[in-house]
């Protein structure tokens, strides 16, 4: 252990470009007196002898640097913290590999990641391991895209809400990890909407954040080996400041209904005047609940639709007096049906957004908030050996309905934003940057991504 003093807003922690699965993990902590400022899981190598390829940049909380003394004073010179690391069960580190990772440590006022190239497309992270998108909406003429993020290392681990903008859908840029765990569990995937309506005591231009918390008792974020030992409840936060800070909101849990569910997807349901949330449960099954308020949830219906599997959507498609409603799943499969603000009822077999001979997209989530458009992003799962950084983001695709009566379909289109980065070849819809290319069938029925070509 060791104390550091604070000599800025960001805790600077060391990490390496490395694939190994085999790391030996110490639980990190970072107190201030009797407060835990931040409780992580990391792995400490033979690596941490060395330079570190690059920064992971923590922020501590803003009322650490409440100025209580005379102005001529600094604050955050008179503030220490203790930092510790404590092998887990089973892991006997060298004690010189933990106090090297421990002098690596050192305080920022200002990030220094570095922002993607123009000419890349496909957003990542900077740093970490980058799954699911969560909380994708549009407000103001912005995009906001947060993601389940490890900030500590390039495997599953430590799950944290990245965060990212964007002003054109296309670009983004990454503003650091909110929703960081705590002892007692992680944040997983969830979604946000616009306090259009004034709920919760909360402004109108307030941004929400449903996800689901996955509490640990007593293990804690040490990887899906102890998957048994997670309990999921679905929390809520909001943001007052467009998104760069999340407050917890605690008079709002709701409680399991199955040891797996989780990943709250939201919509507003105009013609019955309530929001709609879907939920995954456990296998292949799922739930639809409802809420006028946002605070009391009624379960409206529970189906089974197998092989689908985590992250629910549900959306309505609508082309002049046609409407049709679909729900989707993790994987890309979808049913398109009807939906009466209770329940949803398949009117077709189920389909497919994905090719998954190539990368496989997964974890899809349309974004709130775009005025009739169906937006949609996915995770792409792909390989990024030799980078700070793992996983890319897809590029946002536009949903229309297509086909015919009685034979419809998703028709799929790369947002309109992305048009003079796309080619026609081979009568397929093209883009593509270094790290990825995705393409479109003539119909715009599924996706291909591939990292190959």
């Amino acid at each position: 252990m060791i104390h550091l003093t604070i000599t800025g807003q960001y805790m600077a922690c060391p990490i390496w470009a490395t694939d190994s699965l085999d790391n030996e993990y110490s639980t990190f902590s970072v107190l201030m007196g009797e407060r835990e400022i931040f409780h992580l899981n990391i792995p400490v190598t033979d690596s941490a002898s060395h330079e570190p390829d690059g920064f992971t940049y923590l922020k501590l909380p803003g009322d650490l640097f409440v100025n209580e003394e005379p102005a001529s004073k600094s604050v955050k010179s008179q503030k220490t913290l203790l930092v510790m690391l404590s092998p887990q069960e089973g892991e006997a580190i060298d004690s010189d590999r933990i106090m090297a990772y421990l002098n690596h440590i050192h305080f920022v006022d200002s990030p220094k990641w570095e922002e993607q190239p123009e000419d890349e497309l496909h957003y990542h992270a900077p740093y970490g391991f980058l799954n699911d998108p969560n909380g994708f909406t549009y407000q103001n003429g912005q995009w906001i895209l947060y993601h389940q993020h490890n900030p500590m290392d390039r495997q599953w681990q430590n799950m944290s809400w990245g965060s990212s903008y964007s002003t054109d859908g296309l670009h983004y840029h990454f503003r650091g990890d909110v929703l960081l765990p705590d002892r007692s569990g992680s944040s997983f995937s969830g979604c946000s909407l616009l306090n259009e309506r004034g709920l919760l005591g909360l402004p109108k231009d307030a941004i929400l954040f449903f996800y689901t918390y996955a509490g640990r008792n007593p293990l804690i974020h040490e990887g899906k080996k102890h998957k048994g030992d997670v309990h999921f409840t679905q929390r809520l936060a909001y943001s007052l400041d467009g998104g760069e800070t999340l407050l917890p909101y605690p008079a709002f849990e709701l409680a399991e209904y199955t040891r797996e569910n989780r990943d709250p997807k939201i919509l507003w349901h105009e013609a019955s005047k309530s929001y709609i949330m879907v939920l995954f449960l456990e296998a292949n099954a799922f739930a639809i609940l409802r809420s006028t308020d946002l605070l009391h949830w009624e379960k409206t219906q529970e189906f089974s639709y197998p092989p689908m599997w985590e992250c629910p959507d549900l959306f309505c498609l609508k082309r002049g007096e046609e409407e049709v409603w679909a729900f989707t799943s993790a994987d890309g499969f979808y049913y398109l049906g009807s939906f009466d603000g209770r329940e949803f009822h398949e009117i077709q077999e189920m389909q497919s957004l994905f090719d998954t001979k190539g990368v496989s997209p997964y974890a899809s989530q349309t974004a709130f908030g775009t005025d009739g458009r169906i937006v949609q992003i996915s995770w792409l799962r792909t390989e990024n050996h030799g980078e700070l950084w793992n996983g890319l983001m897809s590029i946002p695709r536009e949903f229309t309905l297509g086909g015919e009566e009685g034979s419809y379909y998703i028709k799929q289109e790369f947002i309109r934003e992305s048009s003079s980065f796309t080619k026609e070849i081979d009568g397929r819809t093209v883009i593509s940057d270094r790290l990825a290319r995705e393409s479109l069938d003539a119909e715009g029925r599924i996706l291909h991504v591939d990292q190959s070509f």
